[in-house]
């Protein structure tokens, strides 16, 4: 028995890609998954989205998966797994983590593969994390302070568990635009910086000129506000006399873009994951609203830089300031690029190229740390940690009902 956990839009791509593969497997999806019973007969596959563990009924439903033996497990775009601030997103982290601890504690042998196409450590906490839940053991021995040493030292415990293709880009080529907005009246920084949405609704309106300009052949539109900002796009674009769709919240209609019948697809963070097939038509990505997180930048530059993409691919990341102040470049750029560092670190054991001599004297310290491991490797020394297992309980509900 195999569980496979993904997100939403990918889950008909997984049951085809079973079928395809396995022709005489059973493949079950949605909320019925939950009550597959074993059968030595056949291979089973359950494929389930990661929305079937936010709900207030989730632990029920892991509880009845859980009773029969899993073998293999699965988490797709394992990112979607780690632990964060947000309540509906850190439930899901506890019981994807409960599912993992009972599972072994059925079959102390199942096999767990973790996917991403994100470089997906912001931060270390997150790492930590996701160790815990790929191994089923708890890392009492990292310290999740943002330090490079510690990130080197993450970046160890990854690697004896991990594999990469180390996507570098070479075929993109980045376009820096420079715009400006004038400072609105009455306002105060601090009004401005409480509100990222009202900048962002301010600062597209210079940015829209460039972006039209710079549409050529299919082109994808990014942006990671929404409200009020799509329309505003939209408006743009029509006016321009150019054909387009929407990936972004309820409207999620991909299809006229990939099959080439439309010019532009306006898109928000939903097109960083789990979407294939953009880079047969198209090879051009706008940035109005940037995001937060190098990571994911680079996932949706991925979207067009990837196997079937036969040119360059060209970026454009419109850099706009407000009343004199560069916004983007001094607040959201820099954030990718600061994440960047630590990401480096823990998934390439790379060292920040920064000359303070608070970060030498900590890369000294890293880079130590590397030759040591690698003299205890090539001397076949072993470093023996125990760890305890993974231990989270789920909690059934006295009043629900399973409906399956």
């Amino acid at each position: 028995m195999t569980i496979i956990v993904c997100p939403n839009d990918v889950v008909d791509q997984w049951k085809d890609a079973i079928i395809k593969a396995y022709p005489d497997s059973a493949v079950t999806k949605g909320k019925v998954a939950f009550n597959v019973k074993l059968d030595d007969g056949r291979h089973q596959y359950m494929v389930l989205n990661y929305d079937k563990f936010s709900q207030d009924y989730s632990d029920d439903l892991i509880l009845n998966l859980v009773q029969q033996k899993i073998d293999f497990l699965v988490l797709d775009e394992i990112h979607f797994v780690k632990k964060r601030d947000d309540v509906d997103e850190s439930q899901r982290h506890r019981r994807i983590a409960g599912l993992r601890t009972y599972i072994a504690r059925k079959n102390e042998n199942v096999k767990v593969l973790a996917m991403s196409a994100t470089r997906v450590i912001n931060d270390l906490t997150k790492g930590k994390s996701l160790l815990e839940i790929l191994t089923g053991k708890i890392y009492h021995d990292v310290d999740t302070r943002p330090t490079t040493p510690n990130a080197v030292n993450m970046y160890q415990k990854f690697m004896l568990l991990s594999v990469r293709e180390k996507r570098e880009y070479s075929n993109v080529k980045t376009h820096f635009l420079e715009v400006g907005a004038p400072w609105p009246t009455g306002t105060t920084i601090k009004q401005l910086l409480r509100c990222p949405l009202e900048i962002e609704k301010l600062l597209t309106d210079v940015r829209i000129p460039e972006i039209i300009k710079n549409i050529d052949g299919q082109t994808i539109i990014y942006t990671e506000y929404v409200t009020d900002i799509i329309p505003k796009l939209e408006t743009a674009v029509e006016s321009a006399g150019l054909s387009y769709t929407l990936f972004t919240g309820e409207m999620k209609d991909l299809e006229p873009f990939r099959e080439g019948k439309v010019q532009v697809l306006i898109a928000s963070r939903l097109v960083s994951v789990g979407v294939d097939q953009l880079q047969y038509g198209c090879n051009r990505l706008i940035w109005n609203a940037l995001p937060y997180t190098n990571a994911l930048y680079e996932q949706t530059i991925g979207r067009l830089d990837r196997h079937g993409q036969d040119g360059d691919v060209d970026v454009f990341v419109i850099l706009a300031s407000i009343g004199g102040f560069q916004y983007d470049k001094e607040i959201k750029w820099k954030l990718i690029q600061d994440k960047r560092t630590l990401t480096d670190s823990v998934v390439d054991g790379s060292l920040p190229k920064k000359g303070s001599a608070t970060t030498f004297a900590l890369k000294q310290r890293a880079a130590k740390a590397i030759r040591e491991w690698a003299q205890r490797l090539d001397g076949g020394q072993l470093s023996i940690v125990n760890r305890s297992d993974l231990n989270v309980e789920l909690i059934p509900t006295s009043t629900h009902q399973l409906s399956l």
